[in-house]
């Protein structure tokens, strides 16, 4: 496919369409959400006889108190620790305990009636009422409704026919709201959901209902693996990933399959391991249904080339990708058309991706068409895609024109971003600034080194 063909099916948007270098100045601002539930921890394994806490911590502890429904003299008692010790926890409820404590309530655990487990289990997962009260009226209206619902299905005795259509529509809520949401409260609501589907799938006996449970499963297992690596943590993302495909598989979901498949090569692109990178998506390509998941694994593909240093193989695969997104215009794929959300993959994203691609190359011509052409599709509202994705083609479009020495340009694309609260969570964003101030540190003259200076002050900030 020549580059003229290229052009005609990747940009569609108006060709005449352009982005004002300043054009990222009217982007919408997007602060991190309330933090309902504190630093993320590993997920709980939960079920009708075992809950086990990966990691404890005062919050977990306390949770442990008030399922038992004991007073802190008396847990403190039965777990054989000080009242202070119990006190302690409830004024630092983000300090990890020592692993000798950790041990004595695991005992403790243990020997749980099962009612104080199952109150244990749903504490760990749920929201709390003083957390809400921290939310704005419209966000403390969805959480309560979400909380209800919640509460309805872990009460569901057996899988009804309005049982599953509620956890689609939790799955769902997760997905689009992925953006626009805490990313540990998202977290803790998809763990409480896998906590409820875990238990669904105990109930039931009929193959065609246990497949669907299986399929929401991999899909929250999904979810979890990619806000876990958002937040940083990308062991556990690894981990939630490999489930995710082994209920796809049992489900016997291939679009799903290769979506996970497709997330691990991006850890391991993320990385720096382009190999295994490439090896993941080419397992994923020989797998996934034509249209958008073929779509999206190319500019996978062409991300894990760019870690290589192999600008031919890229500007192949992304060429291959053209015929792919013809393919998606025609043909159904449930993740990226019905769910949607952080499981599809558009125009927009591909233009992210591909400038992305050809950034790790050097190439800033290249890099700056696509990332601008990520924009355009944003504001001309042909693509519309997440505020995530606008900033992050934001930054990358400084890195572009800084790569071309335009410092002012790229002062351009980063004012607005740089005006963001300090995520601490965003390792996405954080990872694009940090690569930015590399190259502005070799970028001569005093306007680059104040930029690179106010680059690295938020990255301080944000602790990234």
């Amino acid at each position: 496919m020549n580059a003229a063909k290229r052009r005609s099916h990747t940009q569609r948007v108006n060709p005449d369409l352009s982005v004002p270098r300043c054009t990222l100045a009217h982007m919408p601002s997007v602060r991190a959400g309330t933090d309902l539930v504190g630093p993320l921890r590993p997920p709980i394994d939960t079920s009708a006889d075992r809950v086990a806490v990966a990691v404890w911590d005062g919050r977990s502890a306390c949770a442990l108190r008030s399922a038992a429904r004991m007073s802190q003299e008396t847990f403190a008692e039965k777990v054989g620790v000080g009242v202070r010790t119990v006190s302690k926890w409830h004024q630092h409820p983000d300090s990890e305990l020592r692993p000798v404590t950790a041990a004595m309530l695991d005992t403790f655990v243990e020997n749980l009636d099962p009612g104080a487990r199952r109150r244990f289990s749903l504490a760990m997962a749920g929201v709390s009422i003083t957390a809400l009260a921290r939310l704005d009226e419209s966000d403390w209206l969805l959480a309560a409704a979400a909380d209800a619902s919640l509460d309805a299905l872990s009460r569901s005795s057996q899988v009804g026919p309005e049982v599953l259509p509620d956890l689609i529509q939790h799955v769902m809520q997760i997905a689009r709201g992925y953006d626009s949401a805490s990313r540990t409260a998202a977290f803790r609501h998809a763990q409480a959901m896998r906590q409820l589907a875990a238990h669904l799938a105990d109930t039931t006996s009929r193959p065609s209902e246990l497949a669907d449970i299986y399929l929401a499963l991999g899909q929250l297992d999904a979810l979890m693996a990619s806000l876990a690596f958002d937040l940083g943590s990308w062991e556990a993302a690894a981990q939630l990933a490999r489930a995710s495909t082994r209920y796809a598989d049992l489900a016997g979901h291939t679009s799903l399959h290769a979506w996970t498949l497709g997330l691990e090569a991006t850890l391991a692109f993320w990385s720096g391991d382009g190999h295994r990178a490439l090896d993941l998506a080419n397992a994923a390509l020989a797998i996934a249904p034509a249209g958008a998941p073929r779509f999206r694994l190319r500019h996978i593909a062409a991300r894990a080339h760019g870690v290589l240093g192999d600008a031919h193989a890229t500007r192949r695969v992304l060429e291959q990708a053209c015929d792919d997104r013809d393919t998606a215009d025609t043909s159904r794929d449930e993740l990226h058309d019905v769910i949607g959300g952080e499981f599809a993959f558009g125009d927009a994203r591909a233009a992210a991706c591909a400038g992305a691609a050809w950034l790790r190359l050097g190439r800033g011509r290249e890099a700056l068409a696509d990332t601008q052409r990520a924009l355009a599709f944003h504001f001309s509202g042909a693509a519309p895609t997440s505020p995530g994705v606008v900033h992050g083609a934001g930054v990358d479009t400084a890195a572009a024109f800084l790569l071309q020495g335009d410092v002012t340009s790229a002062e351009c694309f980063l004012r607005p971003v740089l005006e963001l609260d300090s995520d601490p969570i965003n390792c996405s964003l954080g990872g694009r600034l940090d690569s930015v101030a590399e190259l502005l540190e070799h970028t001569p003259g005093a306007a680059a080194s104040a930029l690179g200076t106010d680059v690295r002050s938020w990255l301080s900030c944000a602790n990234v």
